[in-house]
């Protein structure tokens, strides 16, 4: 996590280390310098390449959460827990967390692509319009990313810990009667 967090911050400070005319640039200003364009393409590639791979590891943790809360799920209906609903409503949100990140890191993935394609200095302000859109879906990425956690966290986790409590109980319960 700390890696991806590196990553997707490596990005952020290279944006942020452009000269603040080159992505705030209105369509009536000089584009960016065709040296200065290429440098930052190159450092955009590397870092949508590195930025697919932390989120396409980010999209496998979360499943794997998913896939525990499913299972968990499964087996509070099987074990007859009463609040399964809870359980099913935590799961629900966490999925839901889960797609919007995923479609979230998609826009991202192609704000990026459209900036490193963007033709330097043919049309005025692209690659700047372009870098910055793409600094506005890193930042959404990252709410997005956060929202997930949150839904862990707040929901998913006090369900499953209930639960936890009901399997003990109940099996405590269930040893005292043997």
């Amino acid at each position: 996590m700390k890696k991806t967090s590196m990553l997707v911050l490596g990005l952020a400070l290279v944006i942020a280390l452009l000269p603040v005319s080159s992505y705030a640039q209105s369509t009536t200003e000089e584009p960016v310098s065709e040296e200065g364009c290429t440098m930052a393409k190159a450092k955009i590639a590397t870092h949508a390449t590195a930025a697919t791979a932390a989120q396409t590891d980010h999209v496998k943790k979360y499943a794997a959460i998913k896939d525990s809360i499913d299972t968990l799920v499964s087996s509070a209906t099987a074990a007859e827990y009463t609040d399964v609903a809870t359980l099913t409503a935590a799961r629900d949100n966490v999925t839901i967390a889960i797609n919007s990140y995923s479609t979230q890191a998609k826009v991202y993935s192609t704000a990026l692509e459209k900036a490193q394609s963007a033709v330097c200095g043919e049309e005025a302000g692209q690659f700047t319009d372009a870098l910055a859109t793409a600094r506005t879906e890193l930042v959404k990425t990252r709410t997005t990313s956060t929202a997930v956690k949150t839904s862990v966290t707040k929901s998913a986790v006090p369900a499953l810990k209930a639960y936890a409590s009901w399997l003990k109980a109940s099996t405590e319960t269930a040893q005292e009667k043997v």
